[in-house]
């Protein structure tokens, strides 16, 4: 075979191992972008999902009233994917909405926070989007003192958007800071009237006839509330109402209701006992205040029980509070008093006497407010030192 035959022969086999040797070597370029492309896609659709998730799960929360949750869920989301504008601009409009419509659960430290999620919000959906965008602002210009552009700010959006409660809500709060009290009873009526089943524009109603002595209105108001969804607040509303009115039977219905709505709270476990020795039920009292003190521990609260324990002649009792309270506030004169009395009532001649004796002591740095008491411990003092023991009777605390 000729030079030229074996050329021709060879030649398209080279042409087929050249051909496949730079296809092998473009395959082998192409397939690690082609990977990290499809893992980049991959981690992509998992933040996607991720995101849409948590979005949900916010959503909820924010449906169920719980905005600060619904903000902690978002924040976390975003912490994986910082990227995501969505997940950062919907985290940015729940703070915003609880800056509107739950003020009482922004904290000062968050006023520059608030400033810039309004600044971002409005960027991107424009400062008239929502009607809680006006609230949240107004809110913030009442709590930077800036009253006539809060007012400004409310008033524009009633025009706006008549039927958002939380208008009227803020402005009936601006009003009563200013005490402006007729002015904000007309915002908290046209908070009802606007949405009469809204428990806060109930309760609050409530309060602001209260304030303006229609008590009567303002049970009528706290009832709705009640009969809307069992509440401690409005129960606890009630009752007081109901004391100015002197329903007593029916106030200590009301707070015990409350207790049972609230068990956590001391202060409503403080307020039964209290109206419960006006109704003069001290066993009750005994334990309502008792419930208080575990909660929060309390030195006139402790005193009171200390006394309804002396009333019902049960002096070891009564010996134990009052040791108690001194120990921690060893300069309080009433429970030097009340140790006093009920070491004289349990017959213990001697620690009456050291007790008497320091309760003297103690009242001579008290300018007034104690003569009488001081005149009967000094009588007292007399008797068991002339009798050496003999106990003589003294009037209570």
């Amino acid at each position: 075979m000729t030079d030229y035959g074996r050329t021709r022969v060879v030649w398209p086999i080279l042409q087929t191992v050249l051909l496949g040797a730079i296809l092998t070597a473009v395959v082998l370029l192409i397939l690690p972008v082609s990977s990290e492309y499809r893992q980049q896609a991959e981690m992509r659709q998992k933040l996607t999902e991720w995101g849409t998730k948590h979005l949900k799960q916010a959503e909820e929360a924010a449906a169920a009233g719980e905005l600060r949750k619904a903000e902690r869920i978002l924040e976390e989301a975003v912490k994986s994917d910082p990227a995501n504008l969505d997940l950062r601009l919907a985290h940015l409009r729940y703070f915003v909405t609880r800056a509107a419509e739950q003020p009482q659960n922004v904290a000062s430290s968050e006023l520059e926070a608030l400033e810039y999620a309004l600044g971002v919000v409005a960027a991107y959906d424009g400062p008239d989007y929502e009607p809680r965008f006006a609230v949240a602002q107004a809110r913030l210009q009442l709590r930077r003192e800036q009253v006539a552009d809060a007012r400004n700010t409310l008033n524009n959006a009633i025009e706006k958007h008549p039927d958002y409660v939380h208008v009227y809500l803020a402005l009936a709060d601006l009003e009563r800071s200013q005490g402006r009290r007729l002015e904000a009873l007309a915002a908290f009526e046209k908070a009802v009237q606007t949405e009469p089943d809204n428990l806060k524009a109930l309760n609050n109603l409530g309060v602001q006839y209260v304030e303006l002595e229609r008590f009567e209105d303002g049970v009528a108001m706290f009832l709705k509330a009640v009969n809307l969804e069992d509440n401690s607040a409005s129960r606890l509303n009630a009752g007081n109402a109901l004391v100015r009115l002197g329903r007593t039977g029916e106030a200590v219905e009301h707070l015990q209701r409350a207790a049972l709505l609230s068990p956590g709270s001391a202060e409503i476990h403080r307020q039964l006992g209290n109206l419960l020795v006006v109704a003069k039920r001290p066993e009750e009292a005994a334990r309502a205040l008792v419930t208080s003190l575990a909660i929060k521990p309390d030195s006139q609260t402790a005193l009171t029980v200390a006394g309804i324990y002396l009333s019902l002649k049960q002096f070891d009792r009564s010996l134990q509070a009052f040791e108690r309270i001194l120990q921690a506030e060893p300069a309080s004169l009433d429970a030097a008093y009340g140790l006093a009395v009920s070491l004289h009532r349990l017959g213990k001649t001697a620690e009456t006497q050291a007790a008497a004796k320091r309760y003297l002591l103690q009242a001579r740095q008290v300018p007034t407010g104690q003569s009488e008491r001081v005149a009967t411990m000094q009588k007292l003092l007399a008797s068991l030192e002339h009798s050496h023991g003999t106990s003589t009777p003294i009037p209570g605390r």
